[in-house]
């Protein structure tokens, strides 16, 4: 005879161990997202991840980008201001507050470009600020400093600790001097009246007719010319010092 008689567990029945952490569960998740975010009716900027987590408790309400971010803000006039990149930000909806952190790389409308590990954008104070080390390089120049505040279209900023690379223009006079060819200079023009008369009157010779200006390089040919034994004598003969 077997005798039937029924396991006794105390009633328990087996279930999965609960959440604790609600945090770590996100009310909704999205992939692949492209969205604008509009605030009082007017578009503010542009979303586009590869996940986005929603938390939306009471407790606990924040979007996560945890793959990472590009942001585009917005003017009123839907120009875009200022274009944003991280590896990973956090939006704290209640407060108006984005946490950007590694590799941050913003740029501004005038093409001005910041780099830094940790950046905060308050969108109710209207304001950008860290207090990390930051890069900023603009066409003429690079400056570098540990802490920043601006607003937010990123023209109008303060950097503490600042140091920085600067193009410096070279303004040094050329030299203009030029060089003249030999063969474009011109002999000088003598003019030769007054020494033909003195030496006709010691020859003995009667003055002839204004001579005409000839230049040294005549005279000298002239005068090195041998005279002709026919029609010269002895005392016609030019003695050169």
């Amino acid at each position: 005879m077997f005798v039937l008689t029924p396991a006794c567990n105390g009633g328990r029945k087996h279930r999965a161990d609960s959440i604790v952490n609600k945090d770590s569960v996100p009310t909704m998740r999205t992939y692949g997202v492209t969205t604008f975010i509009s605030d009082s009716g007017i578009v503010s900027y542009k979303i586009i991840a590869e996940e986005w987590d929603v938390y939306s408790r009471p407790d606990f309400s924040q979007w996560s980008f945890e793959q990472g971010v590009y942001l585009e803000k917005f003017d009123t006039l839907m120009h875009v201001t200022a274009s944003i990149k991280a590896d990973t930000a956090y939006y704290y909806d209640k407060k108006k507050l984005w946490e950007l952190r590694s590799n941050v790389h913003i740029r501004n409308l005038a093409g001005d470009k910041f780099d830094t590990s940790l950046m905060f954008w308050d969108e109710e104070a209207k304001r950008i600020y860290s207090d990390k080390y930051i890069s900023i390089e603009q066409a003429d120049k690079q400056i570098v400093g540990v802490g920043f505040e601006s607003d937010q279209s990123l023209t109008n900023y303060t950097i503490r600790q600042t140091s920085g690379i600067f193009l410096v223009e070279d303004t040094a006079p050329t030299d203009t001097a030029k060089l003249v060819s030999a063969d474009t200079v011109k002999p000088a023009v003598v003019d030769t009246t007054q020494s033909t008369a003195r030496w006709r009157k010691v020859s003995g010779r009667k003055p002839s007719l204004p001579t005409t200006k000839t230049s040294k390089s005549e005279l000298y040919e002239k005068q090195s010319k041998p005279l002709s034994s026919s029609t010269t004598s002895p005392k016609d003969t030019l003695v050169m010092p």
